[in-house]
C-alpha cells in the first residue's frame, strides 16, 4: 500500500510538472501593457517643479526570441502626469522608446521569470509657467519580470524597471522614469 501511494504521488508530481511546461518558443511576439510610472526630476529649469504625480499610461512592444532564453525587444511607452510649479498645476507628458535584451531564467515552464536590460530614449514635455520645456532623456534601464503562459501562445505578466540617467558630462536637467507594467503578449 505504501509503495502504491508512493507511485501515485510520484506520478502526480511528474504529470503536474509536465502540464506546467510549455513548448519553448522562438520567433516573434507582440504585446500591450499598462505601465504605472514614477518620475524623478532635477536641474535648474525644473527647480520649481514639485513632486510629479505617478500615473498610468500605455505601452506597446514587440520582439524576437532567438532562443528560449534570449530575446530582443522594442517598445514605446507614453504617460501623462500632473505636477505643481510654484503652486499652479502643470502637465508633464512622457514618451519613451526602448530597445531591450530579455533573458529568461526558466524558459520551459508556464511561469517564466526574466531579467531585462534596456537602452531608452525619449522626450519629456513639461508645461511650465513661462512656456513648455522639452527635455530629451536617455537612460539605461534594468528590470525584472514574470510572465505566465495561460495558453501556449498567450502570456500575461508584470515587469518592474528603473532608469539610470545617461549623462557623460554634468547634466543641466535630468528626468528618470521608473515603471511597473502589467502586460499581455501574443507569441507567433
Amino acid at each position: 500500500m505504501k509503495r502504491l501511494m508512493l507511485v501515485v504521488a510520484l506520478s502526480s508530481i511528474l504529470i503536474f510538472s509536465m502540464a506546467s511546461m510549455v513548448l519553448a518558443k522562438e520567433g516573434f511576439y507582440m504585446g500591450l501593457g499598462v505601465p504605472y510610472n514614477r518620475i524623478e526630476t532635477g536641474g535648474v529649469l525644473l527647480a520649481d517643479v514639485e513632486e510629479i504625480d505617478s500615473a498610468q499610461g500605455f505601452s506597446i512592444f514587440g520582439g524576437y526570441e532567438f532562443t528560449p532564453r534570449l530575446a530582443l525587444e522594442l517598445g514605446y511607452m507614453k504617460s501623462d502626469h500632473n505636477a505643481k510649479e510654484l503652486g499652479r498645476s502643470i502637465d508633464v507628458k512622457v514618451r519613451v522608446h526602448t530597445i531591450s535584451i530579455k533573458g529568461s531564467l526558466m524558459p520551459y515552464h508556464s511561469i517564466q521569470p526574466y531579467l531585462l536590460g534596456s537602452l531608452s530614449y525619449g522626450r519629456v514635455v513639461i508645461d511650465l509657467a513661462d512656456g513648455s520645456e522639452e527635455i530629451d532623456i536617455s537612460s539605461l534601464d534594468a528590470g525584472v519580470g514574470l510572465d505566465y503562459y495561460f495558453l501556449s501562445n498567450v502570456s500575461a505578466g508584470a515587469r518592474l524597471t528603473t532608469a539610470y540617467n545617461l549623462c557623460f558630462v554634468q547634466c543641466a536637467e535630468f528626468v528618470e522614469v521608473s515603471s511597473l507594467m502589467l502586460n499581455v503578449a501574443y507569441h507567433f
